[in-house]
């Protein structure tokens, strides 16, 4: 359980670096554009979409939209792990019960005899 619990924190940080990585480099690439247009040249980003650079706000939109994606799977993980904590806290109480059953029963066998 633990193991797994581990994988799975591997993957989140995973996958979080890797579009925190990818919405770094869309700001650079975007701001590199708008500051080089703004000279008057035209930006690395309108050279490389060529017919398209309508793009770079889609850019945008998706590395906002992967940001949010990301923050929606680590709030399904706290989830995740909001139920683990709840079964094990019902499994204690479980095993509480099954020995204050254990006790009474001890105690009316002892004094039955």
């Amino acid at each position: 359980m633990c193991c797994c619990c581990c994988c799975c924190c591997v993957v989140v940080v995973a996958v979080v670096v890797v579009a925190v990585v990818v919405a770094v480099v869309v700001v650079v690439i975007v701001v590199v554009d708008s500051v080089t247009a703004s000279l008057g040249g035209s930006g690395p980003v309108s050279v490389t979409l060529g017919v398209l650079p309508c793009s770079i706000p889609l850019l945008l939109l998706l590395s906002l939209l992967l940001l949010l994606l990301l923050m929606l799977l680590l709030l399904l993980l706290l989830l995740l792990l909001l139920l683990l904590l709840l079964l094990l806290l019902s499994l204690l109480l479980l095993m509480l019960l099954v020995m204050l059953l254990l006790l009474c029963c001890r105690f009316f066998l002892q004094h039955r005899l």
